[in-house]
């Protein structure tokens, strides 16, 4: 089975090297890596480029680029991303993060293991920027990978329990709850992110399932809620598999920026909220998501641009006062 990774770009020259060389040692070879460029104004493509020159010789995963003429924005490039696609699954990866080595062949095993299922679901460990040099070599062998790997997150790596769940079924919104435990008591270790999994193409077709492009961020939070909501059967992946990359200037500073970004979060919670119905556990559990979400957003509103979503809180606050 083919694996199709989607990549958009946006101004990371910084980083792009370490993104293209974790796709390139991947243990599965039967893949496609699509990477999207939203219009960058750096040397992104330039140095992108110069690495698909120099390894695509050697390597058979095959290595795309797909230009945009101007900057859409994270949802439209993933978007395009799909529309090109030709695997039988569909990855994410961002271009400041990488993926373990056997990431792919991780995820496809288990695929093989439940083949009925729509969605592999992975494991994401979360490192500080400043922590990330000390821990990954630029284009490390998978032999020192291992060593180091194995050392630095032996303590963090998730120990699946007994009564922890390997399957996930959509009876009585099974997979839902799950979605929405993990986004309330969420730790390092993360689940449900949407770069950390498999989706089967077919089930992104069928369902209709595109990032919004109308949400400039939070866009990730809306699809993972639609993808759960739809799937039948969901399989988990304990392993981790990505290593996302906390920066400090991943988002600008300004305020309209800043402004923008809590604005379309705010578009995200309130179209979530309209699926609020019965007061069963799935409404409490997204009824407690939303307030924790709400909560922390106010006490990051620093700036009377930023308060003027206040308002907007008000009205999610008091649709779900009945849930919680």
């Amino acid at each position: 089975m083919k694996t199709s990774i989607v990549v958009p770009i946006y101004n990371c020259e910084k980083y792009i090297a370490e993104c293209f060389y974790s796709i390139l040692n991947q243990t599965e070879k039967n893949i496609e890596a699509i990477f999207v460029d939203d219009g960058s104004t750096d040397n992104s493509v330039d140095i992108l480029q110069n690495l698909i020159d120099v390894n695509s010789i050697k390597s058979s995963i095959d290595f795309k680029i797909i230009r945009h003429e101007k900057n859409l924005n994270l949802p439209a490039a993933r978007n395009t991303g799909i529309a090109n696609s030709s695997g039988d699954f569909i990855m994410f990866i961002d271009s400041d993060d990488i993926i373990t080595p056997d990431a792919v062949e991780l995820m496809l095993c288990k695929a093989h293991k439940y083949p009925d299922a729509e969605i592999i679901l992975g494991s994401t460990i979360c490192l500080r920027d400043d922590d990330w040099s000390k821990v990954f070599l630029p284009n490390m062998p998978k032999k020192i990978w291992d060593l180091v790997y194995k050392d630095m997150f032996s303590n963090l790596i998730y120990q699946q329990k007994s009564d922890d769940p390997e399957v996930l079924f959509n009876a009585a919104n099974e997979i839902i709850r799950f979605f929405l435990k993990n986004r309330v008591y969420r730790n390092v270790i993360m689940l449900c992110g949407v770069n950390a999994s498999l989706y089967k193409k077919d089930f992104i077709w069928n369902n209709n399932l595109w990032f919004s492009e109308d949400l400039y961020q939070a866009e990730e939070i809306y699809f993972r809620y639609l993808c759960f909501k739809s799937a039948t059967q969901v399989a988990i992946e304990y392993t981790p598999v990505y290593f996302y990359r906390i920066r400090v200037d991943s988002l600008s500073h300004s305020v309209d920026e800043q402004y923008r970004a809590r604005l379309c979060a705010t578009f995200a919670m309130e179209k979530i909220s309209r699926d609020l119905g019965n007061r069963d556990e799935n409404s409490h559990l997204l009824a407690i998501w939303m307030f924790t979400w709400i909560k922390g957003a106010i006490e990051a509103l620093k700036t009377e641009k930023l308060k003027t979503l206040v308002p907007r809180y008000s009205k999610i606050l008091e649709k779900i006062k009945p849930f919680l």
